[in-house]
């Protein structure tokens, strides 16, 4: 019905314009230098109806190509994605049943098919590090980079990664100082360097960086402690003489200053050079009083001094069994005891500590000792013979 209707309102008009044409088909006359057109008024609106048709159709044409050119290009893009996803989960599944080679041909070619391959890149990086094809890994990992803007420093701490893994440490630190240039306070790039720093035995150079690693919170606190304890000990240990180990403590914060490891490590050093026991009586003094630690005793009791040094030693220890009910204080007592050649009141304190700790076979050695030294053989021969018994 409503084509009927559009038919009529159609063939009205028609016929409407055409009596109007055939009552005054109008002129037009256009003139360009030596050139005249002369026409009908309804020729010349009939002649720009047909351009603006054919200039319509031609710029449908042109919409129409280009429509179609997108959409082979998008199907080409889809088909390369699917073939691409395809290949990496085939290389992933490879990579996993432990077949490296196939894998990472399996890998490359989906990467040449994924504008975005970075993934695909690194997984192949992986596998050619499995391989230990170091050269093949590097040429993955900047082609990783490639593939993705902005991703310099995570391939960069993945090649860093792979370097440690590989024992390349001198590697590992060139290029961790790179990525250092453009992000100096990177957490992760800390952790490595610091990492890097441990394996190459760059004590010093670890030492300098602690206060970084401390700002940024790098590590876990009781990681930290470690890291720390490990390289003041480190450094403590390759001094040559006593004037150098001096210096390397006082380097050494003062809250570190009374850490049991580094305290040990300090005076064991120490003890070599008796002109040095009044530096080491006079620090674990210190240590004792402020924050009670037994295992000060065992060095306490081993220093060698006069006869009124150790005095005052026996009347120290003396006030700290008044204060404490450590059994290691008997111990310690004994060994002073003995030294100063008070054989009965050492063979009491260590007769009172050995019940206390019957496994000690030092204890048991200490008074084989004195009993030897009182000139009882015979109970000498047995404290020893208990002593090699544990």
């Amino acid at each position: 019905m409503k084509k009927l209707i559009l038919f009529f309102i159609v063939l009205i008009l028609a016929v409407f314009i055409g009596s109007l044409m055939y009552l005054d088909p109008g002129y037009v006359l256009i003139s360009y230098k030596t050139w005249t057109i002369e026409t009908t008024l309804w020729a010349m609106l009939l002649a720009i109806l047909v351009l603006y048709l054919i200039l319509y159709f031609i710029s449908s044409l042109w919409r129409g190509t280009r429509s179609l050119t997108r959409h082979v290009q998008h199907w080409s893009r889809q088909k390369n994605l699917e073939k691409a996803r395809k290949l990496a989960n085939s290389g992933a599944i490879l990579w996993q049943e432990g077949k490296l080679p196939q894998a990472e041909r399996q890998l490359i070619k989906a990467a040449k098919y994924n504008a975005a391959s970075f993934i695909d890149y690194v997984i192949a990086a992986h596998i050619a590090q499995q391989q230990k094809q170091y050269h093949k890994r590097d040429t993955y990992l900047h082609k990783a980079q490639k593939a993705v803007k902005g991703s310099e420093i995570a391939v960069s701490l993945t090649k860093v990664k792979f370097q440690l893994h590989s024992n390349q440490l001198e590697q590992a630190l060139a290029t961790l100082m790179h990525i250092r240039k453009s992000a100096p306070r990177h957490p992760y790039a800390l952790k490595l360097l610091a990492r890097t720093y441990t394996e190459l035995n760059e004590w010093d150079k670890l030492q300098k960086l602690l206060p970084t690693l401390h700002k940024l919170k790098v590590f876990p606190i009781a990681e930290l402690a470690q890291v720390e304890q490990q390289t003041y000990l480190e450094l403590l240990a390759k001094t040559q003489d006593v004037e150098a180990l001096n210096k390397a403590w006082e380097q050494i914060p003062r809250q570190l200053q009374r850490n049991y490891e580094l305290i040990l490590a300090y005076t064991k050093v120490l003890l070599q050079y008796p002109e040095q026991h009044p530096v080491i009586e006079k620090l674990l003094r210190s240590n004792l009083n402020r924050s009670w630690d037994s295992r000060f005793l065992d060095i306490y009791g081993n220093l060698a001094n006069t006869d009124s040094c150790l005095s005052k030693h026996l009347k120290n220890i003396e006030n700290w069994l008044k204060q404490n009910d450590d059994p290691a204080l008997f111990l310690c007592l004994g060994r002073v005891c003995r030294k100063l050649q008070l054989w009965g009141k050492a063979k009491n304190y260590l007769e009172t500590y050995l019940p206390l700790d019957k496994n000690n076979s030092v204890a048991y050695c200490e008074l084989g000792q004195l009993m030897e030294l009182m000139g009882d053989q015979n109970a000498a021969l047995e404290n020893y013979r208990k002593g090699c018994q544990i």
